[in-house]
C-alpha cells in the first residue's frame, strides 16, 4: 500500500514537473519578476528591498533551470547505461550522488542568502507576514498531500 502511494505521488510529481517545464497552467513556475511583484505586494517591499531581492530570485530561477537540465541529462545517460549488458550501476550511483551533493550545496548557499535577506533586510512586521505566508504555503502543501494519499487509498482505483 505504501509503495502504491509513493508511486502515485511520483507519477503526479512527474506530471506537475512536465506542466511546469512546458509553462502550462497553474503549475508553471512564475518568473523572478512575477515573484518579485507578488512579494512586493504581499510584504509591502520598498525599492531598496526589491533591488536586494531581485538577484536572489534570478539566481533561484537559474538554479531551478540548471538542476532540471542536469537531471534530464543524467536520466538520459542512465537510460543509455542501463541498456548495456555490462551496465555499471555503482558508477551510475556515484555520479548521481555527486550531482545531488553539488546541487544541494548550491541550494544551501542560495537559501542562506534568502535567510540573510529575511533577517537583515525585512522589517519585523514584514518578517511576521513572511512567516505567515510560509505557514499558509505549508498548509496548502499538506492539503495537497492528503488528497494524493486519499486518492491512493480509494478502493475503486486500480492497484
Amino acid at each position: 500500500m505504501k509503495f502504491k502511494a509513493l508511486a502515485l505521488t511520483a507519477v503526479l510529481a512527474i506530471g506537475v514537473a512536465g506542466l511546469a517545464e512546458a509553462g502550462i497552467g497553474y503549475f508553471a513556475t512564475p518568473t523572478p519578476e512575477t515573484t518579485l511583484a507578488l512579494a512586493s505586494q504581499r510584504l509591502d517591499l520598498d525599492s531598496t528591498q526589491r533591488a536586494r531581492l531581485r538577484p536572489l530570485l534570478q539566481r533561484a530561477a537559474a538554479l531551478r533551470t540548471e538542476v532540471r537540465n542536469k537531471t534530464a541529462a543524467m536520466r538520459a545517460a542512465s537510460r543509455v547505461e542501463l541498456q548495456r549488458p555490462d551496465a555499471d550501476l555503482r558508477a551510475l550511483d556515484g555520479e548521481r550522488k555527486t550531482q545531488i551533493a553539488t546541487e544541494l550545496k548550491a541550494m544551501d548557499e542560495l537559501r542562506n542568502q534568502f535567510l540573510a535577506f529575511y533577517q537583515d533586510t525585512l522589517r519585523p512586521n514584514q518578517q511576521a507576514k513572511a512567516r505567515q505566508l510560509m505557514i499558509e504555503r505549508m498548509d496548502r502543501f499538506d492539503r495537497l498531500r492528503e488528497h494524493i494519499v486519499a486518492m491512493s487509498d480509494d478502493p475503486s482505483q486500480p492497484r
